[in-house]
């Protein structure tokens, strides 16, 4: 691959697309942790806290869902998906 400006193009758009989810899950993996540090102030700022929390999960199955699927696939010429979370999780830990 690669050669034509098209084609390069197309390369460094998935390329950035794959770094933003992986971008995205890594703030997503450790935002809850430091959200559960911070003391809440009011009954308030726990149901936030807990919405937060819930927000995160969502955000990390859907990132999930997206490194198992076609659409990964296609972007990242056929890189497994799955292998690459854990040792994004095995680097993140």
């Amino acid at each position: 691959l690669g050669g034509s400006p098209m084609v390069d193009g197309y390369i460094k758009l998935s390329g950035a697309i794959i770094r933003a989810a992986l971008d995205d899950y890594a703030r997503y993996y450790r935002n809850p942790k430091r959200e559960l540090k911070r003391k809440p102030q009011s009954p308030m700022d726990s149901v936030k806290r807990q919405n937060n929390i819930k927000n995160y999960a969502m955000n990390i199955e859907a990132i999930e869902r997206f490194f198992r699927s076609d659409w990964f696939s296609i972007l990242s010429c056929g890189v497994d998906g799955k292998y690459l979370l854990e040792k994004l999780k095995e680097k993140l830990k």
